[in-house]
Order: structure tokens, then C-alpha cells, then sequence
């Protein structure tokens, strides 16, 4: 893998260019808030994410570095399906206190039918709660 090396000024001055132009293209979009019963599979049914990647920004000792990396990324059915799933459900990594529980039980939280396994291993005693938005 090649790395170009580049300099904080240099990546704030492509977020700049990059802000400007979505600026203009979003003045020209609609928007609205969806219901829930809108958040459905059908919704991105002419959606295509799709994007092939040359080049990709990674931090590395503090400072950002453009590099070399290659991959297309290419959502399919599943990718979809777990997206609606997290467009319903706000997941919740809560520490197991007790007044921090009674709080999340009061909003209407549940315990997670699926666990996060990443979270569970980085904070083992939390709780791992959801709430259907």
C-alpha cells in the first residue's frame, strides 16, 4: 500500500471545496420528515450505493494522511434490510447503574433482542438496551 502524505491544511481545503459543492446541490432538494410506517425495505428500492474508492483519508500519528486503498463498496438485500432494522430502533450501550437503568427503563427502553458484540466486549457490564423509535 502506497501513502501519500499529506498535511491537515490540505485535507481542511478539500473538506472546504467538498462543502461547497454539496452546498449548491442540496439548495436544489426537498425535505421532509418520514413516518415510521415510511421506513420500509420499498424506500430504497431505487437507491444504488455503490461507490468505487481509490483513496481514503486515515489519521495516523495525529495527522491526516491520504492513502492508497482500493475496494468498491456495493450494498446488497442484506446491507438494505439492516438499515431499516436501525432506522426503527435506537441501540443503547447503558451503564448498569441503578438510577441510570430507572431512567432508560422510564423512556421505554427494552433489553436488545440482538446484542452489539463489539460493544459488549468493550464495556461488558453495560446494558443493552433498544428503543423502537
Amino acid at each position: 500500500m502506497k501513502i501519500i502524505q499529506s498535511n491537515n491544511r490540505d485535507f481542511e481545503e478539500i473538506i472546504s471545496k467538498f462543502k461547497l459543492y454539496w452546498r449548491k446541490k442540496m439548495n436544489s432538494i426537498s425535505y421532509r420528515s418520514l413516518k415510521i410506517d415510511e421506513i420500509k425495505l420499498s424506500l430504497f428500492s431505487n437507491f444504488d450505493r455503490h461507490q468505487k474508492v481509490n483513496k481514503c483519508w486515515r489519521k495516523d500519528n495525529k495527522k491526516w494522511i491520504l492513502k492508497n486503498i482500493s475496494f468498491t463498496e456495493n450494498w446488497g438485500p442484506d446491507e438494505y434490510k439492516f438499515l431499516v432494522k436501525c432506522l426503527k430502533r435506537l441501540y443503547i450501550s447503558a451503564h448498569s447503574s441503578e438510577k441510570t437503568q430507572l431512567f432508560y427503563k422510564a423512556m421505554g427502553c427494552i433489553e436488545a433482542i440482538e446484542y452489539n458484540e463489539t460493544l459488549v466486549v468493550k464495556e461488558p457490564y453495560d446494558c443493552q438496551l433498544e428503543y423502537v423509535l
